[in-house]
């Protein structure tokens, strides 16, 4: 079986970027209030010319205390700015799902009707989505996984965050080293002052669930669609990782020519973070 390559064969690269963009800038703002609330509003009174007006935390008579009070502020402010933003449904990572979703459903039915199928056109795919069970149960399957697998990553931050205020109030830190190593857990700058281990800082991990769960969202749609049409072999359209060469990811590269059933695709893709991989019709 030959298979063309392209650099993105799911043409979703403006999606994942956008989505990708959406994530750092909501981890970047929680940078900012965390930087003012530590240093310049000095919440937890680490230096003598504190200005006591300008302290925007409760805070409590010892050190273990104010580290109680600061990391309910901390869960609060994620909350409210990172995962309970209710722009599209219930959470704001759902649009981004939906319009990928709608991207595979469209390819796979443009697919079958390229490869002779009689499939009819979809007139209006909003309605297709939200009136048939069959696709409307996946997408909310999907958006369920992205919010979880984003709150798993501000849980670890919140812990990691957690231990970095105990070391920093062991080692008698001031308020701008407590803001730096607190922010380093978020973005990665000044990782060295973090004696915490190996770890991926959370916009990292968040941009990389974002450019991940564009293609899971893609595949999904497609595998539905064709199992909705008798759709039963299919094999896998992989990637170039370097625009304007052949190399491809290796695992990917090693899936190509192989032919799955629908039962046995289901799940498979991504194949790894980032992958950019779909499927294809069998003839």
């Amino acid at each position: 079986m030959s298979i063309k390559r392209t650099y993105d064969p799911s043409q979703t690269t403006v999606l994942r970027n956008t989505f990708a963009k959406d994530m750092r800038k909501l981890f970047n703002e929680l940078i900012k209030v965390i930087y003012k609330s530590v240093y310049t509003n000095d919440c937890f009174k680490r230096n003598l010319n504190v200005n006591m007006e300008a302290t925007d935390n409760v805070l409590g008579t010892s050190d273990s205390e104010n580290i109680e009070y600061f990391l309910l502020w901390l869960q609060n402010q994620i909350n409210i700015g990172i995962l309970e933003k209710n722009t599209f449904q219930k959470y704001w990572t759902n649009k981004y799902v939906y319009e990928a979703y709608i991207r595979g459903l469209q390819r796979a039915r443009k697919d079958m009707i390229k490869n002779g199928m009689d499939v009819q056109s979809i007139e209006n795919i909003t309605t297709e989505i939200s009136s048939g069970t069959f696709h409307n149960d996946t997408v909310n399957i999907l958006y369920s996984r992205v919010y979880n697998e984003l709150k798993a990553i501000t849980d670890d931050l919140m812990n990691k965050v957690s231990l970095v205020l105990s070391q920093g109030m062991l080692k008698n830190d001031n308020a701008k080293t407590l803001a730096l190593e607190i922010i380093a857990v978020i973005n990665g700058l000044n990782k060295d002052m973090i004696n915490i281990g190996q770890f991926v800082p959370s916009i990292q991990r968040a941009e990389l669930l974002a450019r991940t769960n564009i293609i899971r969202a893609f595949a999904e749609a497609q595998l539905r669609e064709y199992e909705n049409w008798g759709v039963y072999k299919l094999g896998v359209m992989a990637e170039i990782l370097t625009a304007g060469d052949d190399k491809v990811c290796e695992k990917c590269y090693s899936l190509e020519g192989k032919v799955y059933t629908i039962e046995e695709a289901k799940g498979l893709i991504p194949f790894h973070p980032s992958c950019r991989c779909i499927w294809i019709l069998i003839n």
